[in-house]
């Protein structure tokens, strides 16, 4: 199991300075070394354990150490601003929701999920045992293009699968292997743990399935309490 923590501080910003500035100048200085390399003839350098490799290709391969030197530093600076998140992965199981369907383009999810979720709820009451103890979930289809709306399903989990009704409908969550984060805290900071996970992927060269979803827990007036668990189904079998 992959897992990952990050802690803020105030060194965070100052690693990533550093880290960005060290790439700013390497990426300037191995330009000037290209532009100059390419006005020289490769000749063999003998020197270099009798491989008789030319010295601009010895230039590339260093540079190519520093370039993964620098991705490195600037995974770090990545993970380091994200608040006591934990990813881990996990094989995850489908579940059925009742759910009405809604095109949200990225930050617009604020202003509609209350109107979708009030017809959840609504049908829900009409139809008493279709729900036990299920809570709210929100799944998401991302597409390609991020300026493009997503396909959002407003939903709360219930136990069997039953007919439509308006624009009420049965909708399954993905199944296979997620990455996994447990938010912590008030909904309009959620956006850090999203940020956690796609760092993590990130440094774990991992690549999303273009489904993500969240499962509210119980409210609590205590809005830093509340529990929301994200995840995010994967391509790859990490």
């Amino acid at each position: 199991m992959h897992t990952y923590r990050g802690k803020a501080s105030r060194k965070t910003s100052e690693l990533w300075c550093a880290a960005h500035n060290f790439h700013c100048s390497l990426r300037s200085r191995s330009a000037i070394f290209r532009a100059r390399s390419a006005r020289l003839k490769p000749c063999p350098d003998t020197n270099l354990r009798g491989r008789g490799r030319p010295r601009h290709a010895v230039s590339q391969m260093t540079s190519g150490f520093l370039q993964r030197f620098t991705n490195q530093l600037l995974g770090i600076a990545i993970l380091k601003p994200h608040m006591s998140v934990q990813v881990r992965v996990e094989n995850v199981s489908v579940r059925k929701l009742a759910a009405v369907q809604r095109q949200v383009r990225i930050g617009e999810v604020a202003n509609s999920w209350r109107p979708a979720l009030d017809r959840v709820w609504e049908f829900l009451r009409k139809n008493p045992g279709l729900r036990t103890d299920g809570h709210n979930i929100f799944l998401y289809q991302h597409p390609e293009n991020r300026q493009l709306p997503m396909n959002v399903a407003f939903g709360v989990e219930v136990t069997r699968e039953f007919p439509p009704s308006g624009e009420v409908a049965l909708v399954e969550t993905p199944t296979g292997r997620a990455a996994s984060a447990l938010h912590v805290g008030p909904y309009e900071r959620m956006k850090e743990t999203h940020d956690a996970i796609h760092a993590w992927a990130a440094a774990n060269n991992q690549t999303f399935a273009g489904w993500s979803w969240e499962i509210y827990g119980d409210w609590n007036d205590d809005v830093s309490k509340l529990e929301t668990r994200i995840e995010y189904l994967s391509y790859q079998g990490i």
